[in-house]
């Protein structure tokens, strides 16, 4: 009785069409950590094109492998869906999400400084906004860790509407604004 593994003949006949573009960038300037609720991918982003980076093309994070980035995932994912499901724990998934002290930001910054340190590359972590007063006070938002002035001329990745180099944060108009606005 033979035992073990058999190989099964497979042909590869193209891309997943529902997943990303892989970032093809020689240099990268920056990292991006991000994901959605729906998202497949990494969560890892080139600053440069927005394209994913498959962890496996940066060094080990954590325990020799990936473990810190996967929780972070997991948790904003997790997050991401209960404010996309509007009901139950809308509220405390948004503020993970959004707030720079919560457990959520906490962790993920975290994970930002660890790829950062390794990779040699400035690793920015994406603050979610949700609702806002007026398109003037959203405007004249400063960064929430150092208080400095953050607006974006122009929108990064047509997404990201603030950025703070110095504390290595994006944010977006908040999403009601921009919304009622457009």
């Amino acid at each position: 009785m033979e035992t073990g593994i058999k190989v099964i003949p497979h042909e590869i006949i193209g891309c997943d069409p529902d997943s990303s573009e892989k970032c093809q960038c020689q240099k990268r300037k920056s990292l991006i950590l991000f994901t959605t609720f729906i998202s497949l991918e990494s969560p890892l982003r080139c600053g440069d094109c927005f394209r994913t980076i498959p962890l496996y093309n940066i060094p080990k994070t954590y325990d020799d492998e990936y473990y810190n980035i996967l929780c972070w995932e997991s948790d904003y994912q997790s997050c991401d869906q209960l404010q996309m499901n509007c009901s139950v724990g809308e509220h405390f998934a948004t503020n993970q999400m959004s707030k720079i002290d919560s457990q959520l930001s906490k962790q993920g910054i975290k994970v930002c400084s660890e790829i950062a340190k390794l990779t040699k590359t400035p690793t920015f972590y994406y603050l979610y906004r949700s609702s806002g007063k007026s398109i003037n006070s959203e405007r004249k938002r400063t960064c929430p860790s150092c208080d400095s002035t953050w607006l974006l001329k122009e929108q990064i990745h047509s997404r990201f509407d603030f950025k703070c180099n110095k504390c290595k944060l994006l944010s977006n108009i908040a999403y009601d604004i921009r919304n009622n606005t457009a």
